[in-house]
């Protein structure tokens, strides 16, 4: 389609403009106008701003006094009614959308910025979402917003707009940095390294170096709390330019949950499709939740310490760092496999 056939202002100009327009150039005064028109001065007014409607009568004045045709300014009246009427509808719409935007926790991350008024607050929310129109916002986010609603459960308090919302953070997080194209073999022998760092105890240490490591084979890091109405603790898919975004919330703050979510979003990325949306925390169970889970269990405690591992419990719980160790993890996660498996109870250790 023609752009400036489909292009539809978010202003309406009313016929007085085109009146005034041509009373300047004739040098004609509102007051001499009115007379003209036999109307009151701030009936005049009215009209010129468009607070008073184009009648038939004043229509035909209209062409006494500036000429053009009855035709014309009805129709001027006419468009100017309806853009009124499209602008309040966009305006309803416009409100409606920011009413499902989690604005206060984007206004407390400092994601946007707080505004006096509504009108600048939706500005900055397409800002925030790199579109220009609430329009564009929904159809760009048509194919993420059926996912989400198949991947989230109906027992769980979360909403398509607030995980939207969380996962475009994680999508601006991912442009502050260089990476390679996405390369599976290259990321499995990385999160070998990641492993690794389950024993560093220090967020300000290990992040860096995991986003490190995921970069040089094409896989965005981000890390962002969740706003409300989102219940994620973790997410995995593409963007357009193919490169792979792992999200992480530290929903729940402990090492064991950390690190289980971050290897299991890794076997999303390893095993299954790259055009689906997957979230961890939201309640919602498949075969592919089921692959993942199995994928980083075998990942952070191989199968040829899961014998070992189903002997350890709370009355030897001093067997539990000596086997971390040993196996090259943190102990939290050793705890969080025995909690899981319940040979241990989840208030103990």
């Amino acid at each position: 389609m023609n752009n400036s056939m489909s292009f539809l202002p978010d202003w309406a100009s009313p016929p007085g403009e085109t009146i005034n327009d041509i009373l300047t150039d004739r040098g004609i005064s509102v007051l001499e106008f009115s007379d003209s028109m036999s109307i009151s001065f701030t009936s005049a007014k009215r009209l010129l701003n468009g607070s008073l409607p184009l009648c038939l009568d004043l229509a035909k004045k209209l062409v006494d006094i500036l000429g053009s045709t009855q035709n014309f300014w009805m129709r001027r009246e006419e468009d100017y009614r309806n853009d009124l009427e499209r602008i309040s509808k966009i305006k309803d719409e416009n409100l409606k959308w920011l009413s499902l935007l989690p604005t206060k926790d984007m206004v407390k991350q400092r994601w946007i910025q707080p505004y006096l008024n509504r009108d600048e607050k939706i500005s900055a929310c397409l800002e925030f979402f790199g579109v220009r129109s609430v329009d564009e916002w929904y159809n760009t986010n048509q194919s993420r917003l059926m996912q989400t609603a198949f991947r989230t459960s109906n027992s769980f308090d979360s909403t398509a707009e607030s995980i939207i919302t969380w996962l475009r953070k994680g999508e601006i997080e991912s442009l502050n940095g260089q990476y390679s194209d996405w390369d599976p073999l290259k990321f499995r022998e990385q999160l070998r390294s990641a492993r690794e760092l389950t024993r560093c105890k220090e967020p300000s240490v290990f992040i860096p170096q995991l986003k490190s490591l995921f970069s040089q084979c094409g896989v965005a890091l981000a890390i962002a709390p969740t706003p409300s109405g989102c219940r994620a603790s973790g997410a995995t898919f593409f963007t357009d330019n193919n490169r792979a975004i792992v999200l992480l919330s530290f929903r729940h703050l402990s090492d064991d949950h950390f690190w289980f979510t971050l290897f299991h979003e890794a076997g999303h990325l390893l095993l299954h499709n790259q055009s689906d949306l997957f979230l961890e925390g939201t309640g919602a169970n498949s075969k592919e939740e089921e692959e993942a889970n199995i994928f980083s269990s075998d990942f952070l405690i191989p199968e040829e310490h899961k014998a070992e591992l189903l002997t350890l419990n709370f009355k030897n719980w001093k067997k539990i760092p000596r086997f971390a160790k040993r196996i090259g993890v943190s102990s939290g996660i050793v705890v969080g496999q025995l909690q899981h498996l319940k040979i241990i109870e989840h208030h103990q250790l």
